[in-house]
């Protein structure tokens, strides 16, 4: 694996097979402060879209991996924070297809997708891994700590809005935390949302690696079986 200022890996994803990493933010700048976050406890909390990283910088390094020959099964929009808080993150998506044929994954936590302009960006990636980790908003302040312009159902509309526009592949990403949000009636309501966004596709996840905070408790894989069979459709675990 060779390690660049921006671009990264590939690495083993449980999700994604070979991913070569994209990262366009500083470490920790958010929209969120997740309990299950593994890059540290405070971040910048924020809803400032700019040009953290640009566009010519990123496509420039991608454009030295690519010639050296890696070899990925996506080019993955991930690592320090929100990527869709780079205002040019579209624009580095329209350099990546002129660069390589490798298809664009963006794994976002979905705050954002209520602003069109965000999720345009989004529309021209392959493949969307948004995250719905709660049924209300007091359980979403819980687990996430939004920053405190963010609005839950504001948040859930712009997941349904975005799946409307989208026509590539969307997979939702659960995150369970026992004593948070992994209660059969959290889950209930969780599957209320899944059912109106309709994604393509439910992960299931949960602490495998350490968190930050002591909060982020693991679910055991027989629950996680369970909340899966209760979810019904199209669901599986990741961990």
């Amino acid at each position: 694996m060779v390690e660049g200022k921006h671009i990264f890996g590939p690495v083993a994803s449980r999700r994604l097979g070979r991913s070569l990493g994209v990262d366009i933010v500083p470490l920790k700048v958010c929209t969120q402060n997740c309990i299950y976050c593994q890059l540290g406890i405070d971040g910048e909390r924020t809803l400032e879209r700019k040009e953290y990283v640009s566009a010519d910088v990123v496509l420039e390094e991608l454009k030295e991996r690519v010639g050296a020959g890696v070899e990925a099964d996506f080019v993955t929009f991930s690592g320090s924070g929100e990527p869709t808080l780079n205002s040019a993150m579209g624009k580095i998506i329209d350099g990546i297809r002129a660069i390589t044929d490798i298809p664009v994954a963006v794994i976002t936590n979905g705050t954002l997708l209520s602003d069109p302009a965000v999720r345009a960006d989004c529309c021209k990636a392959d493949l969307v891994v948004p995250s719905l980790d709660a049924g209300d908003a007091e359980t979403f302040g819980k687990i996430n700590f939004p920053h405190k312009d963010i609005d839950f159902d504001v948040f859930v509309d712009g997941l349904c809005e975005f799946r409307r526009e989208y026509s590539g592949r969307m997979w939702l990403e659960v995150f369970l935390s026992e004593g948070v949000n992994a209660s059969d009636e959290q889950v209930d309501k969780i599957g209320a949302i899944i059912e109106r966004i309709g994604p393509d596709k439910v992960q299931l996840n949960t602490a495998v690696r350490p968190t930050v905070k002591e909060t982020a408790l693991r679910v055991e894989r027989e629950r996680l079986d369970e909340i899966a069979e209760r979810l019904g459709g199209n669901v599986e675990v990741v961990v």
